[in-house]
């Protein structure tokens, strides 16, 4: 099975808050905080989206994605200068 990188956006229009799937991308190797990063940096690029619109950023609490000094939160946050952070927990299920 595939894995895949689900990325979305949340944001407002008037006074109604959207939350929208921005890309899904297949993971084509690790999934280290510096290749999470690159692959949202890359369609960033790829698509003429400014690191500076980023707000906030939500991850699940693994120490590669929440890690404040090497994790995604760190390297987001290098080019973010103010970064609201939030740690989002799904429950796994598996089926037989």
């Amino acid at each position: 099975m595939e894995q895949v990188e689900p990325g979305y956006v949340g944001y407002v229009v008037e006074t109604d808050i959207r939350e929208d799937m921005l890309f899904c991308k297949p993971i084509e190797c690790n999934t280290t905080a510096k290749e999470v990063f690159t692959m949202i940096h890359n369609f960033f690029n790829e698509n003429g989206i400014l690191w500076e619109n980023c707000v906030g950023l939500c991850t699940d609490g693994a120490p590669s994605m929440a890690g404040k000094n090497a994790g995604l939160q760190a390297l987001v946050g290098k080019v973010v200068e103010e970064l609201s952070w939030t740690m989002h927990r799904w429950s796994s299920i598996k089926h037989k």
